[in-house]
């Protein structure tokens, strides 16, 4: 439910309104939806020898999908049409989405010796498509009236589907340092992308074409001492469509403001992401044990849009420290923690963009926000621990 109080009044005075709505509901929705998915997976393993080893695997699935979506404009009823001052007349409809399909798995390692072991994996992925369950527009649409709604192409998705090449190497060294490093390159098909109705600018998803992900991941830890370890990661990724997306920000596929291109940076990943983090724990005379943590984690700018179009936005990369002392003996815990300790002010996403900002007479229409992380959170917490 979405109110806006006073507006009705304004509509009456300024706009040709008929009534007033006393309880200034304009936007109304329920969604309902329904999901069933069925799968037969599986996997064989043969050793060729002892250090080197073949795995396949392949599932089978098959889904279906249906929303139900009810929206009503309870004020512009009342105010322009006349409707009684308390209906909400809605204007349902049922999307309905399915696929079946199999996808496949290879995986291959090798054993250079006892610390050392490398490995190749090619394997498929898939996030299942869905329909948007958004009434379709009237054919065809009344421009002098207030429309919200879907066309025929806005009103579902289909999956996208991923092809993941990954190779990389895991190594243990004298019982006290772990590393491991992977490369990793992931080709795209009918890569799920936000976009907006072009009635009345409700979100939706839809499906671009292709996008490629590639990057490395690397990973370490160290045991200083048996009582004492450091961890560290990092990942880089660069992840872009490799194909135009027309109409992905706006209705006109024809106009250039509304489209994505080829080698846009995709929304939401950062190129850059970094983890360090110190344990050390402390054995006391009583049989209990002090552990005290504390860890970084680190990203870059992410967009809000692909390739920043279209009122995109740069969010700042941030960093958050953590730290928790935490006293163990028998089935007890209880740990004093502080996160975000440096109370850093960061933003992770964002609803709609500047452009829902809007002066309408003497009013200002606003939906867009940043979402951001919690402040500082200091805490203390008690684990019982039961034995089975």
């Amino acid at each position: 439910e979405e109110f806006t109080p006073g507006f009705d009044q304004f509509a009456v005075d300024e706009l040709g309104g008929v009534q007033l709505r006393p309880d200034s509901l304009e936007f109304y929705q329920t969604f309902h939806e329904h999901l069933e998915e069925t799968a037969f997976f599986g996997e064989l393993a043969y050793q060729f020898s002892d250090a080197w080893q073949v795995t396949v695997g392949a599932r089978w699935f098959k889904y279906d999908y249906e929303a139900t979506n009810a929206l009503a404009l309870p004020l512009f009823d009342t105010v322009f049409d006349g409707a009684p001052q308390n209906s909400i007349n809605t204007n349902s409809d049922t999307g309905k989405a399915d696929d079946d399909d199999v996808v496949y798995k290879f995986n291959t390692s090798y054993d250079f010796n006892d610390d050392i072991m490398g490995y190749l994996t090619v394997s498929e992925g898939y996030r299942l498509g869905a329909s948007n369950a958004i009434s379709l527009c009237p054919v065809p649409v009344d421009p002098n009236v207030q429309n919200v709604c879907a066309q025929p192409d806005e009103a579902s998705y289909k999956s996208d589907t991923t092809t993941n090449y990954e190779i990389g190497v895991k190594s243990q060294f004298s019982d006290s340092v772990i590393l491991n490093a992977s490369l990793y390159y992931i080709d795209w098909k009918d890569v799920q992308l936000d976009s907006i109705t072009d009635n009345g600018g409700l979100p939706i998803t839809t499906n671009g074409d292709t996008a490629v992900s590639k990057g490395i991941e690397l990973f370490g830890m160290w045991y200083v001492t048996p009582e004492f370890s450091v961890t560290g990661s990092y990942a880089y990724t660069n992840a872009e469509l490799t194909d135009d997306v027309p109409g992905l920000f706006c209705g006109p596929k024809e106009d250039l403001a509304c489209q994505a291109f080829d080698g846009d940076q995709l929304p939401g990943t950062p190129e850059n992401q970094f983890y360090l983090a110190a344990h050390y724990q402390l054995p006391l005379n009583d049989g209990s044990q002090l552990n005290f943590d504390t860890s970084v984690s680190a990203q870059s700018d992410v967009l809000t849009k692909a390739g920043e179009r279209d009122n995109g936005e740069k969010l700042s990369g941030f960093a958050l420290y953590n730290v928790s002392t935490t006293w163990m003996k028998d089935s007890w815990m209880v740990t004093l923690y502080a996160d975000n300790v440096f109370d850093k002010y960061a933003e992770t996403g964002v609803r709609a963009d500047k452009s829902f900002i809007r002066d309408v007479g003497d009013f200002t229409l606003r939906r867009y926000y940043h979402n951001v992380v919690r402040p500082r959170q200091l805490g203390l917490k008690f684990t019982y621990n039961f034995d089975g």
